[in-house]
């Protein structure tokens, strides 16, 4: 005989939710404890050692002394199909009578992507990107990165495989900003 269950209801009111690290992850779980799972804001609780929330999509800084962007996302459809969802539930901070996804849809809309150079010098001159700048070594690296299995490369640094020159390339400097990349990562 088939039973048929009521869903469960919870009381999570008084219940108290911690994360480690103010990223995407821990943003999302946040919202869905808030949304779906009934809890109240100020019960949870979100630690970051950096002044920025958003890991590997934060964004700061100002005009006088720069931005800083570690990871652009490009938020046009269908990428990011779960955050969007998300965006659709959270209402704009300067029109409320607005989503969070309409807003940045509208944005998106309105403000085309266009983008004629990916690196700027300290004279904010466009950097030359034909040619990667790569010499024989840095070649020979860079097939003997790629051509390793991944659980050879355990937990070795990007400057373990590389030498001085390589940071030094135009090919460095687009992978470093593209990916936000570190020689000690």
């Amino acid at each position: 005989m088939f039973r048929h269950h009521q869903p469960q209801e919870f009381h999570n009111e008084d219940r108290k939710a911690y994360f480690v690290g103010g990223g995407i992850g821990s943003l999302s779980a946040a919202f869905f404890l808030i949304r779906d799972g009934k809890f109240k804001p100020e019960n949870i609780t979100i630690f970051e050692a950096l002044h920025v929330n958003g890991g590997s999509m934060d964004g700061c800084g100002d005009p006088e002394h720069g931005y800083i962007i570690r990871g652009g996302r490009m938020f046009n459809l269908p990428t990011y199909e779960c955050l969007q969802d998300m965006l659709k539930d959270i209402k704009s901070v300067h029109h409320p009578e607005k989503t969070a996804y309409e807003e940045l849809h509208e944005f998106t809309h309105e403000y085309k992507t266009h983008s004629n150079s990916r690196v700027v010098d300290h004279n904010r001159q466009k950097y030359d990107v034909r040619c990667m700048g790569f010499d024989m070594g840095d070649r020979l690296s860079l097939l003997a990165l790629v051509n390793t299995d991944e659980d050879k490369l355990g937990k070795s640094k990007i400057s373990e495989h590389f030498g001085p020159h390589f940071f030094t390339t135009n090919f460095w400097y687009m992978w470093a900003t593209t990916f936000a990349f570190q020689p000690w990562h």
